[in-house]
């Protein structure tokens, strides 16, 4: 989906991000990633560390950047990013890509391998959606994470 102005002012200010990742799933593993996420309108920013649990087969370092969209009515707010959530990704190699998103109620279930439930906004939560493309110099594959991320060095909203 492209974002527009008018796309934005439907859904909320959102964010964009960058990471660095390495991944360790061959059936079921892990993967880590250190990156830095910002928010749209002086929403604030941070660097974060994610740990998450990984099936499928993803063994590869990556770059990547990413873009955030916030629950209907809802701005994306930095601290909003703290906390558990689980993606897709695929690769090939040189390029890869993943679509993730918050996890409503802070704990694994089978429904959370759904796509459509990925951000759910449940009990005033405010959900996310990501879509992420990048880089890896030599990695193929898929699998489905679950994990959580924590902020460090975070500047806070400033509304």
């Amino acid at each position: 989906m492209l974002a527009t102005v008018n796309n934005l002012q439907l859904v909320g200010s959102g964010g964009m991000g960058a990471e660095f990742r390495y991944s360790c799933i061959a059936g079921q593993g892990w993967s880590a990633a250190l990156g830095y996420i910002s928010a749209d309108n002086n929403n604030g920013s941070s660097f974060y560390f994610n740990i998450n649990y990984g099936v499928g087969y993803d063994m590869e370092p990556s770059l990547s950047m990413y873009s955030v969209t916030p629950a209907a009515g809802h701005d994306f707010k930095v601290e909003d990013f703290a906390g558990n959530g689980m993606s897709y990704s695929a690769a090939v190699p040189f390029i890869n890509t993943s679509y993730g998103g918050t996890d409503y109620d802070g704990k694994f279930q089978f429904r959370d391998m759904k796509p459509s439930n990925f951000g759910l906004n449940n009990n005033g939560a405010k959900g996310y959606t990501t879509f992420g493309i990048g880089t890896n110099p030599i990695g193929f594959g898929a699998s489905y994470q679950y994990g959580t991320t924590k902020l460090f060095g975070t500047t806070s909203s400033k509304k």
